[in-house]
């Protein structure tokens, strides 16, 4: 009975334990998503201020609730620039590299998904964002061409620019599906075929998995396959969307991801983002941003990069995908 008794104590203390290190953990996480906000809020940006504004009001909702006042002013301030400048850059672009240029006023698939419509969905959800917003990206949405006339499954193209009907860029195909099966399933929101077009991207996708490479092509006009922000990307899409067959390859790619990890701050950002979905690589990647933030360099010659992280858009996404880990290791949803 003295070695039961025993025994349980032990138990209990080492669960104790584990608790107190799985909270510090959590904590520090928070304290570095704080870091790296208050270190975008001060870093000044003059171009493509949607994706900019979009997520440092995703990162500080995470950190301090969607009704903070702070909250409040950045949405305002996204409103607005949506406005000024829809779903787009705010300037001209050559989004191929072709000679074609894009007008200020094109309206991006991967800002409608992604950059904005993930943000304004979550707001949406927690009962901040009017419904009107959907349904005004999901309008935008629609009116997005397809990149191709291939008839296995659909691709949308990179913009409603006529310029950009000239082939099919996965991660932003992907991305489409997974904002759409978003609206589908957390909402009660009611958009025309919605179920088809899904599948339809879906089918597109599985058939353009290149198994051999572990990969996808980047864009189906080249011969690039796909970097690691952008893979780990359509990885986190695609393991959103929870479909078997998606689930293999996803699953696949990211085996190989957390093996092969590559060492930029782009990859760094698709690498934070699929943490909720496999953390073996957590403590790393926290030391790397921690050394990276104190302008250690070493850490800066390792990640090739000359100056301090000060990219205010990087530094963006790198706050709100450690927030959404420290809200995982809460156990709480984001």
């Amino acid at each position: 009975m003295k070695h039961l008794v025993f025994l349980i104590v032990i138990s209990t203390l080492v669960g104790s334990c584990k608790g107190i290190e799985g909270l510090q953990t959590q904590k520090k996480w928070r304290k570095l998503s704080i870091d790296l906000t208050e270190k975008a809020e001060t870093t000044t940006i003059k171009l493509g201020q949607n994706h900019y504004i979009a997520y440092l009001t995703y990162a500080n909702a995470l950190l301090y609730g969607w009704k903070h006042e702070k909250v409040k002013t950045k949405l305002n301030a996204l409103y607005e620039e949506i406005e000024k400048n829809g779903y787009g850059l705010g300037y001209s672009w050559d989004a191929f590299q072709d000679g074609s240029v894009n007008p200020d006023t094109t309206n991006y698939t991967i800002t409608i998904t992604d950059h904005v419509g993930l943000v304004l969905l979550k707001g949406y959800l927690a009962g901040v964002v009017e419904e009107a917003r959907i349904h005004h990206l999901v309008n935008a949405l629609q009116r997005i061409p397809l990149a191709d006339s291939i008839k296995l499954g659909n691709c949308l193209a990179y913009s409603d620019s006529p310029y950009d009907q000239i082939g099919c860029v996965h991660n932003v195909n992907i991305s489409a599906a997974q904002f759409l099966n978003s609206i589908n399933v957390l909402t009660n929101l009611k958009v025309k075929n919605i179920d088809y077009e899904i599948d339809q991207i879906l089918t597109r996708e599985i058939n353009s998995y290149q198994p051999a490479e572990k990969n996808f092509l980047y864009w189906d006009g080249g011969s690039r396959l796909t970097d690691q922000n952008h893979l780990a990307f359509q990885v986190w899409c695609m393991l959103d969307l929870d479909k078997s067959k998606l689930d293999v390859i996803a699953e696949e790619i990211l085996d190989s991801l957390i093996v092969n990890r590559e060492k930029t701050i782009s990859a760094l950002i698709g690498q934070l983002r699929l943490l909720t979905y496999n953390d073996t690589n957590a403590n790393s990647i926290m030391t790397e941003l921690l050394l990276l933030l104190s302008n250690h360099k070493p850490t800066l010659d390792e990640y090739k990069i000359i100056n301090k992280l000060d990219n205010p858009r990087e530094l963006a996404q790198l706050a709100v995908w450690s927030a959404v880990y420290s809200k995982y290791l809460q156990g709480n949803t984001w």
